[in-house]
């Protein structure tokens, strides 16, 4: 399976490379000059540089210390759940429907093991 693997990675890189139209496989290498560049351009993509703090009055900081401070804070508050009430969340489930549900023979076959032959031919 590595070696099947490597393989269609190998494929994926060759098919990258011919879109780009670029080549940068020399005798099975990569080069050096492409990779450097591609790092370079998604640093340069990735760099932030200023970060605005608040609305009123509208002010900008290009600390490094405070806009990670004021990125975490954002993160922090985009990624945390809002509070629900029991109330909310069985008019919400009362509301979801599934139309689509397994027949007894599907149902049988989710308890079959995996095998190597059903990943193969798919």
């Amino acid at each position: 399976i590595d070696s099947m693997i490597h393989q269609l990675q190998q494929e994926l890189v060759d098919i990258a490379a011919l879109k780009s139209g670029i080549i940068w496989r020399e005798k099975g290498e990569r080069s050096a000059r492409y990779l450097k560049s591609i790092h370079q351009q998604r640093t340069t993509q990735q760099y932030i540089p200023s970060l605005h703090v608040s609305d009123v009055p509208p002010t900008a900081t290009t600390a490094d210390d405070i806009m990670q401070e004021y990125a975490h804070q954002f993160y922090q508050t985009l990624y945390s759940t809002d509070p629900i009430t029991t109330d909310d969340l069985s008019r919400y489930l009362d509301n979801v429907h599934f139309p689509r549900l397994l027949h007894a023979e599907d149902t049988d076959t989710l308890l079959y093991p995996i095998t190597l032959e059903d990943l193969l031919f798919q």
